[in-house]
């Protein structure tokens, strides 16, 4: 499938032996792999968080730049007692990047809508981050449902498009009047949330130059091989061009979400139908259901 837009990855890795130490062996890890790295030839940011070495790929446009900056990651990563996980503390995250294109970035009427519908796609989907996050993880990558603000709640489950513009408009947020920033502000989540908008304005309001405005989705476990890396991007890739095309078909995606239904078989079963909508194939993602959904269910944190 072509690729919606530029991409990058988080990686993390975790070092090898007791967790009180991890956090002073991850920092003397990083500076090396940091040179490692520029040695082959990538100029990447490479640091300690909370214990874990995480190595923030560059920007792809391409799956074979994928495949080769990890092939290279993983060659470097052999010369260090570390590992993509580990079973007596939490492993990280694989959060991936995708830049909005132009042809969205630049329509503010369109960009709104297709946020929104990923928004509203993403709420009425909550096995997603049961499925591909860490399966005792419930703080890294939490339900958008759950940040209180009274716009989300509107975008995420107020059906009614004309009354959803009239409450806009009431508080001077008709679509037609948001500015640019406006828009991004609304989306732009707090870390920890499990999809977030990263506009491409500093602090100042000032437009950035080489960093693109991009969604983070931080609902992917941290990648244990090549082939878990290309299944999560393929998955994001037809994903966003399954909202792409609700949305240029001007339609509204309607919130269906029914917590206790979910949390039973029909998130697997309903997981599955989207697999085909999005024509990919249930071999690639059969063990992420196994090792995060069901054992997530065992310990009661389908929520």
């Amino acid at each position: 499938m072509k690729h919606f837009s530029t991409f990058g990855f988080e990686f993390t890795y975790i070092p090898d032996g007791h967790p009180k130490d991890d956090e002073e062996r991850a920092v003397s890890y990083s500076d090396l792999m940091r040179n490692d790295f520029y040695n082959h030839g990538y100029n990447i940011t490479c640091y300690e968080e909370e214990g874990a070495i995480e190595i923030n790929s560059p920007a792809f446009n391409t799956t074979s730049q994928l495949v080769k900056f990890y092939n290279v990651m993983k060659k470097i990563a052999s010369n260090y007692n570390i590992f993509t996980y580990r079973e007596d503390s939490y492993s990280g995250g694989g959060h991936i990047h995708v830049a909005i294109p132009d042809r969205i970035y630049t329509k503010r009427n369109y960009l709104f809508s297709f946020l929104r519908n990923l928004y509203r796609d993403i709420y009425n989907r909550p096995y997603i981050m049961w499925i591909f996050n860490e399966y005792d993880d419930d703080i890294s990558a939490v339900d958008i449902s759950k940040y209180n603000s009274w716009i989300h709640d509107e975008i995420l489950t107020n059906n009614n498009e004309k009354m959803l513009n009239d409450t806009y408009l009431k508080l001077g947020y008709l679509v037609n009047k948001l500015t640019m920033k406006n828009i991004l502000d609304i989306f732009e989540l707090p870390k920890g949330y499990s999809t977030i908008v990263h506009p491409r304005f500093d602090y100042s309001g000032r437009k950035t130059k080489d960093m693109p405005t991009t969604i983070e989705f931080r609902f992917f476990d941290a990648q244990r091989s090549l082939e878990e890396a290309l299944a999560h991007y393929n998955f994001i890739n037809s994903y966003l061009h399954y909202i792409d095309n609700i949305t240029k078909n001007d339609k509204l995606i309607y919130s269906e979400r029914d917590m206790k239904l979910f949390q039973t078989d029909y998130s697997i079963l309903e997981f599955c139908d989207l697999l085909v909508q999005l024509k990919l194939d249930w071999k690639d993602y059969k063990e992420f259901v196994n090792r995060n959904f069901e054992r997530r269910r065992k310990i009661n944190l389908l929520r």
